[in-house]
């Protein structure tokens, strides 16, 4: 899932594509804002990786992106709601590797978030954010994903995108935690093939 540079960001889910590796020029984040957001530093722990403001990527969303996204507080995953409906292909095992199903989160506001697959729910569902470990491959095994991902956006008057994957064993629901850092989590129940699901 290697980093391309385009012009504009193709909303259907199955070919969803991010676009270049930086903020765009004349809006790049001063360097007190991004002392502000994570660094690219190392996860701070097993299963979890902080994908920091500079590796965010950008591209024009369109006036309807939000009706093809998974809205949970500050964060949406453009193109996850496609795949309530998607083919056997998309979540079937190959020699026990499973598709990298491409998602794009935004971020809107200026804190971190942090993103968790529900305990219950992580020998089905991983999260696949972190650049370097993409390379050419479509398909992975479920542990080269993470449970958690922290996402570190960048300026608070434009939504902060960040491209990646989940990846999934089968059709599944699965809990999403959505954490700002205060309080209890905000948690969704999502569909990936499962078609409609229900606590």
């Amino acid at each position: 899932m290697p980093m391309i540079r385009c012009g504009a960001l193709t909303l259907a889910v199955a070919l969803l594509t991010a676009c270049t590796s930086t903020a765009p020029a004349g809006e790049r984040p001063t360097p007190a804002a991004m002392s502000q957001s994570p660094t690219a530093s190392p996860s701070p722990q097993a299963g979890v990786f902080v994908r920091a403001c500079d590796d965010s990527v950008f591209g024009e969303l369109g006036p309807g992106w939000r009706k093809d996204s998974v809205v949970i507080g500050p964060i949406s995953f453009l193109g996850l709601r496609g795949y309530r409906h998607g083919p056997d292909r998309f979540f079937q095992s190959r020699n026990g590797r499973y598709r990298a199903l491409k998602v794009l989160a935004v971020v809107t506001g200026d804190r971190e978030v942090t993103v968790s697959i529900a305990d219950r729910n992580t020998d089905q569902v991983r999260m696949k954010y972190d650049p370097s470990a993409w390379g050419d491959r479509t398909l992975y095994p479920l542990e080269a994903g993470d449970t958690t991902t922290v996402f570190g956006p960048c300026l608070p008057h434009r939504p902060t995108q960040f491209n990646g994957a989940f990846l999934v064993t089968g059709r599944a629901c699965a809990t999403l935690e959505i954490s700002t850092g205060d309080g209890e989590p905000l948690r969704r129940l999502v569909s990936f093939g499962a078609q409609s699901c229900r606590d």
